[in-house]
């Protein structure tokens, strides 16, 4: 994650300094952050989640 943080200051300190010549290029953005379980999986654990917290009353 810091390295990450490190990299996007190094493209928008770039970025600045492209701009201050008045070449222009994108504003670099933020990468996404990706999810380590699929979709399926996600929905799971939630219902597992939701399952285990109403299970006493059920």
């Amino acid at each position: 994650m810091l390295r990450e943080d490190f990299v996007l200051s190094v493209r928008q300190a770039a970025w600045q300094a492209l701009d201050e010549q008045g070449v222009a290029c994108k504003r670099p953005k933020a990468p996404q952050p990706e999810t380590l379980l699929p979709p399926n999986r996600r929905r799971r654990n939630v219902l597992e989640f939701l399952y285990d917290l109403l299970w006493p009353w059920v």
